[in-house]
């Protein structure tokens, strides 16, 4: 893993257990694992506006926030001489 301060050459797996570690001390804050299909703003209580995101298994989560961490995957050249 690189480009990310602090963390150049962490192992991307040991780089999610510290955030996942770190996040735990947040009672309100709820990690799922899965893909969204679907992601709606909806109308709420008092004017407020949330969202409403619908996993590939059909399971539904309603919140004033949303985070969406997509994946990526870096493209280093590999036809240049000495670069590795």
């Amino acid at each position: 893993m690189h480009t990310v301060l602090s963390r150049d050459g962490t192992d991307p797996q040991e780089f999610r257990n510290i955030a996942l570690s770190q996040l735990k001390r947040y009672p309100s804050i709820q990690m799922q694992m899965s893909s969204v299909v679907s992601v709606s703003r909806n109308e709420a209580t008092s004017g407020y506006t949330d969202f409403k995101t619908i996993d590939g298994e059909n399971n539904t989560y309603i919140g004033r926030k949303l985070v969406l961490v997509p994946g990526t995957e870096d493209l280093l050249p590999d036809n240049i001489l000495g670069y590795n």
